[in-house]
């Protein structure tokens, strides 16, 4: 049974649930296992989704016992998200009601779901109930106090509004949610980058502690002189603001990149989407 969590209830469950939110097969991503977010951070987004219009905080209940704490992202009008799902056991069960409720209340929007190879539950509750894969990539961070500014060894210029066309002619994909029209309708909570040749460009979400590059796109396929240009310009950027931290999820074939600059694995990662 799914139920809403009442306001006096916060606290408890927090600290209940923060010990499995650190276990990778029976929580989904975004994952708390990472060595870089916190017990505030977890008690932050759970207590903000409870308190502000864009979340919603329930409780999976069997046998008289918490179960589940499920925490939704329906700010959206056509996408809706599980920003925090932890079980401690019965997944499939769990999922299946969650399914259920978000296809009474979100009927037509899109579900998406993601986490670590390592929860094989909700792995097979995916793959049985058919779910679309969308992405399967491998999440990395990096902490940027260790990070040494250096130049990209191409040129790479930073994007705003009066060189956005060159970004744009290169950031072409429609089907992915941060297309060129959405960013610009938002630049401010960007970082973007170019390199000066055309060959490529890169986009970074701004965070004041864990900024997270959301991809490259290039302009003849994969290039890997030209992604660490881009990805070493985000990192001198995130260092300069102060950031904590830098996230990407990345592809097999950037492993590469990703070792030479310094980042760490967290994980694989692999996410689902359906239309409810």
């Amino acid at each position: 049974m799914l139920r809403t969590v009442r306001p006096e209830e916060l606290d408890g469950l927090i600290a209940a649930f923060w010990p499995v939110a650190l276990d990778l097969t029976r929580s989904a991503y975004p994952t708390y296992a990472d060595g870089v977010k916190t017990p505030a951070d977890f008690a932050s987004a759970v207590t903000r989704a409870w308190a502000e219009d864009w979340g919603e905080v329930l409780v999976h209940v069997r046998d008289g016992a918490d179960n589940a704490l499920v925490v939704l992202d329906a700010v959206d009008d056509a996408y809706v998200s599980l920003h925090i799902c932890l079980t401690r056991a019965h997944q499939p069960e769990c999922l299946a009601e969650v399914l259920a409720y978000l296809r009474q209340r979100h009927a037509g929007k899109t579900l998406w779901l993601g986490f670590a190879p390592e929860n094989r539950d909700m792995l097979a509750f995916v793959r049985r109930n058919g779910f679309r894969l969308l992405d399967d990539s491998v999440n990395w961070n990096i902490p940027l106090e260790t990070w040494q500014r250096r130049e990209p060894e191409r040129l790479v210029m930073p994007v705003c509004k009066d060189n956005y066309d060159a970004f744009s002619a290169l950031w072409t994909d429609e089907g992915m949610y941060w297309n060129a029209g959405r960013i610009a309708e938002s630049m401010a909570r960007w970082l973007l980058f170019v390199t000066a040749d055309g060959l490529g460009a890169a986009a970074c979400m701004r965070d004041a502690r864990l900024p997270e590059i959301f991809g490259f796109q290039y302009r003849d396929g994969y290039d890997e002189a030209v992604h660490r240009a881009l990805l070493t310009a985000c990192l001198n950027a995130a260092a300069e603001e102060d950031a904590g931290h830098l996230t990407y999820f990345a592809a097999p074939e950037e492993t590469a990149v990703m070792t030479a600059l310094g980042f760490r694995r967290v994980s694989a990662y692999q996410c689902y989407e359906m239309m409810l």
